[in-house]
């Protein structure tokens, strides 16, 4: 039987090359021509030591061949999902995997094609190999599941399981893990009035529109705000208080990333009438037209009026309370004196009529009588305006002179 028809007939694990040789048949006196059949083992074209160069969606095998028969091999790796790929020698790349995923792969050999017959491939499975787990995906650096690129960090989102890929506990998730200190913001600054604070920072513009900035106050109060600043209203006069602006990082899927605080100094609210003050800021300022000053000479110092006012549901100018035009209706023995005045104050001023010889009287907002005087005589009055009391300090009275009066003379 002839090796060609041997080997054509029956399936080997093999691979077979024929070398042509002559020889010269004496009885028939012709050249004849044959093959001589060498066998070599089909494992002699397997790849051996695969490994893989792994990403998050790509992996790259790499083996081993002989380099004595691997020009004439096709390699071809071949995937569990039904994938294949003609690859080079050396190795090859399977794009357009999921990542975070798990790949059996398979190296085939295939040996050089033959005039007489197909010879069986050998194949070479891989262990299996992970693409590395992106964002989100559940991860185990143990590999039982993928291990995460380089970036994130395999744990426990919210103490619950399983464990993902996340950004670590100093950052948040921003299309990529960002460091928290990228929202915080910087330079709060304050615009006071009595009863409001106005705060004003600065931010990151890059992540601000997909953050929840809030003010909390020493008091309890928290304020949600906008990127710029706000405004903690509701406040006592004259009080000092401390801010914290709290930066919450976008909301996530997987986990609730750390906000982020950040103090401001103390601010006060301006004092108003009665506060305690300071211009030094140990205690507040006063709101405008206030004084801050030492009431009838004791401590401590307060916001008044200053000295040429006094105070009626605000600073008045001491002189609104004066008379004016005055006039005389004489008698033998009295003067009666009239005069005008500011009807908006009158009704709480107290106003007294002072004679040149020491004798006072208190009459009403219109005028007074000042009897007991001796006849045809000469005399100078003066009227005097007491504004209102006042619980923390005694304000200036305003005098106007008048001209002076004579009674009637006696006949």
């Amino acid at each position: 039987m002839d090796l060609k028809d041997l080997f054509e007939s029956v399936e080997f694990n093999i691979k077979i090359i024929y070398l042509p040789f002559t020889f010269y048949n004496i009885k028939s006196n012709t050249y004849n021509y044959e093959f001589l059949a060498i066998i070599i083992s089909v494992t002699e074209i397997a790849v051996s030591n695969i490994s893989a160069s792994v990403e998050t969606n790509n992996i790259t095998l790499n083996w081993n061949v002989t380099k004595q028969y691997s020009s004439n091999v096709t390699y071809t790796i071949k995937t569990d999902f039904g994938k294949s790929e003609s690859v080079t020698s050396n190795g090859g790349i399977i794009s357009g995997l999921q990542s975070g995923s798990k790949y059996n792969f398979t190296v085939v050999s295939t040996p050089p094609k033959d005039t007489f017959v197909n010879y069986s491939d050998y194949s070479v499975p891989s262990e299996p190999f992970w693409t590395y787990a992106v964002y989100g995906n559940v991860c185990d650096s143990e590999q039982s599941y993928p291990e995460c690129v380089y970036g994130y960090d395999c744990r426990t989102p919210n103490n619950t399981a399983p464990k993902l890929c996340l950004c670590n506990t100093s950052q948040f998730w921003s299309s990529g893990c960002v460091d928290i200190k990228e929202i915080a913001v910087s330079n709060i600054t304050a615009s006071v009035e009595t009863n409001n604070i106005t705060l004003n920072w600065n931010v990151t513009k890059q992540y601000s529109s997909n953050v929840t900035y809030t003010i909390k106050t020493d008091f309890g109060k928290s304020g949600s705000v906008t990127s710029n600043g706000g405004i903690i209203s509701g406040l006592q006069s004259g009080s000092k208080y401390n801010f914290t602006v709290i930066s919450t990082p976008p909301k996530d899927t997987f986990v609730n990333y750390t906000d982020y605080s950040v103090p401001s100094e103390p601010f006060w609210t301006y004092a108003v009438y009665g506060n305690i003050c300071d211009s030094e800021q140990s205690y507040p300022e006063c709101v405008s037209d206030y004084v801050c000053r030492t009431p009838n000479n004791t401590v401590p110092k307060l916001c008044l009026c200053n000295t040429s006012q006094f105070w009626s549901s605000g600073c008045v100018d001491i002189k609104e309370i004066a008379v004016s035009n005055i006039t005389a209706s004489v008698e033998i023995n009295k003067i009666i004196l009239n005069w005008n005045v500011t009807k908006q104050y009158s009704s709480n001023v107290t106003y007294t009529i002072k004679t040149d010889f020491g004798k006072s009287e208190s009459v009403t907002s219109n005028g007074g009588i000042i009897s007991g005087l001796q006849s045809g005589s000469k005399y100078n009055f003066t009227v005097i305006s007491t504004p209102p009391k006042d619980t923390l300090v005694n304000y200036s009275d305003y005098s106007v002179p008048s001209e002076p009066f004579w009674t009637c003379k006696f006949v």
